[in-house]
């Protein structure tokens, strides 16, 4: 057999191990995170979180999210491997799938991202400072990120005279700046307001 293909077969094998780690890991890990991160600085604990505590029932259930994130991560995994991705970038990647997964687990469960998470998202930039072209690309995203944030806030105190974004959310876009860069933080604001308009034109239509 052509060694390119050996090669392939054996990332693609270690691709689905990590998978079956990672997506039995951000189940078991949800569900045993402390409490205390779910409780913002002067807000009391979400209210769904004291119902499961209170239940003494899993936060996530792990039939079927295990399988559902095994299936994610294997798949995202095997693609890169076959894209040929170099095994230390695949690596950083899978980190990064794992907590921004994790992030939006907490966001949909509990309207709440602690900030450690976010700042495990910040500090995981570091693994991407050398396949970016310019050395200060992961700080102009950062800009980027809080200005894009700062710009929201802004038009949602003036055209609906609330706040529509949060702490948690200007800290995600600095985050996700200094990962993915000036053109990655825009790509994913971008998607993120489709989805956003989609969510809120959508119902008064049905």
């Amino acid at each position: 057999m052509d060694q390119y293909y050996v090669f392939m077969i054996i990332k693609a094998v270690i691709s689905v191990v990590i998978a079956l780690l990672l997506g039995n890991g951000i189940v078991v890990w949800f569900n045993n995170m402390p409490v205390r991160w779910f409780q913002e600085e002067g807000e009391s604990l979400p209210p769904a979180l004291i119902k499961d505590t209170e239940s003494e029932r899993q936060r996530l259930a792990s039939t079927p999210w295990k399988l559902v994130f095994t299936v994610f991560f294997g798949a995202s995994g095997v693609f890169m491997a076959v894209r040929g991705i170099n095994s230390v970038h695949d690596c950083w990647h899978d980190g990064n799938f794992f907590i921004v997964s994790m992030m939006a687990i907490c966001d949909a469960k509990y309207r709440v991202v602690p900030d450690q998470l976010n700042a495990l998202l910040a500090v995981s930039a570091v693994g991407f400072v050398s396949f970016n072209e310019k050395m200060l690309e992961p700080l102009y995203g950062a800009l980027i990120g809080l200005s894009l944030g700062l710009a929201t806030y802004g038009l949602g105190r003036i055209i609906y005279h609330k706040t529509v974004i949060g702490g948690a959310d200007l800290k995600f876009y600095i985050s996700v700046g200094l990962v993915t860069g000036v053109n990655g933080v825009l790509a994913i604001f971008i998607m993120i307001s489709i989805f956003a308009l989609i969510h809120i034109v959508y119902p008064k239509h049905h």
